[in-house]
This record gives C-alpha cells, sequence and structure tokens, in this order.
C-alpha cells in the first residue's frame, strides 16, 4: 500500500532558474466510489452496506447545510471542514456587493491525530 507519484516540473516565471527543478505529484491509483467505501467499512464492523452507505450520504448533506449557515465542521479524527470565499476585488469595502461572492473551495484542515497516521505513508515512483 503506497501513494503512486511523479516528478512535475516547477515552472516559477519568477525566478530564471539555470537548471529546471521538479517536486513530486500525487497519482490517484483508483477513485473509490461511495459503494465500494460503505463495502470497506461494512467488513469492519456490525453496519450494512446500506446502512454505511446512508449515513455518508447524510453526512454529505447535513455538512452542505452547515457550511452554507456558515459553520465549519469538525470531525474527530479527520479535521475540520470549511469554505474559501472569492469575490471580485475592490478598491472601496463599501463596493463588495453580496453578489460578487461565491464559494471558492471546500477546505479540509485534517487532524493532528490525522497526519500523525499519515507519517509512515510509503510511496511509489510512477514512470
Amino acid at each position: 500500500m503506497s501513494i503512486l507519484f511523479k516528478a512535475a516540473p516547477l515552472n516559477d516565471a519568477r525566478k530564471k532558474e539555470e537548471t529546471q527543478l521538479y517536486y513530486a505529484v500525487p497519482q490517484r491509483k483508483e477513485l473509490i466510489t461511495i459503494d465500494q467505501l460503505s463495502t470497506m467499512i461494512s467488513g469492519r464492523c456490525t453496519a450494512t452496506s446500506g446502512d454505511v452507505k446512508l449515513v455518508l450520504e447524510e453526512f454529505a448533506n447535513t455538512l452542505i447545510n452547515e457550511l452554507k449557515n456558515g459553520n465549519s465542521v469538525k470531525l474527530d479524527k479527520i479535521g475540520t471542514f470549511s469554505l474559501s470565499l472569492t469575490s471580485n476585488k475592490v478598491t472601496n469595502p463599501d463596493k463588495l456587493r453580496v453578489t460578487d461572492v461565491k464559494v471558492g473551495r471546500l477546505l479540509l484542515r485534517p487532524a493532528p491525530s490525522f497526519m500523525t497516521k499519515m507519517k509512515d505513508a510509503t510511496f511509489e515512483r510512477k514512470g
């Protein structure tokens, strides 16, 4: 069980380096669906795959509602979900209108215990 990565060139227009620099970029092995995840979880507890799927779907709905209410959602051992916002840039704060604001990204700030468990991850170079 390892994380695949490839070396990607670093394109930094601000720096004119003589030597090309590279950094690691993860390569997804597979996209795990909610059905697959439900089956994996149900194999480790007494809940059925259908029960797990129902809970995950309701979690997604509840997460959306709480984020829309301006809340962050913390799951112990996983992390805290929140939103970033984007808007037009204005020179006067009074000119920033509600219609200019949009949801940017879904953010996940991982729990320290989650990141501790990720420290023993192994890596494999692809290509």
